[in-house]
């Protein structure tokens, strides 16, 4: 199992446009591609309101397939550069994790 997590700082002055649009790129996920199980759970310590996205898949290789997909989608493109303005420069990094 591999489990991808985004990490995204909001800028302070967006904080509630930023929480609004990764709920939006959840909704999108979750209608597009309900076999990965996506969630968002923001920091209540540490870097405050920083946000996580998680998704899962059973392979590395379906992880792949998942993004090739998602790099040639015009809507879900849009919808992830909504964001652009929203978050701070920088803060965005990916992280994957596999089961023991």
């Amino acid at each position: 199992m591999i489990k991808r997590q985004m990490i995204m700082r909001p800028k302070g002055p967006k904080l509630l446009e930023a929480r609004q649009w990764a709920q939006e790129l959840k909704e999108y996920f979750d209608k597009k591609y309900p076999q990965l199980a996506s969630e968002i759970y923001t920091e209540r310590f540490g870097n405050y309101l920083t946000l996580h996205f998680f998704s899962q898949f059973e392979t590395l290789a379906d992880l792949e397939k998942n993004v090739e997909e998602a790099e040639s989608d015009e809507e879900y493109q849009a919808l992830f550069m909504k964001g652009a303005d929203l978050l701070v420069s920088d803060s965005v990094r990916a992280i994957l994790l596999q089961t023991l």
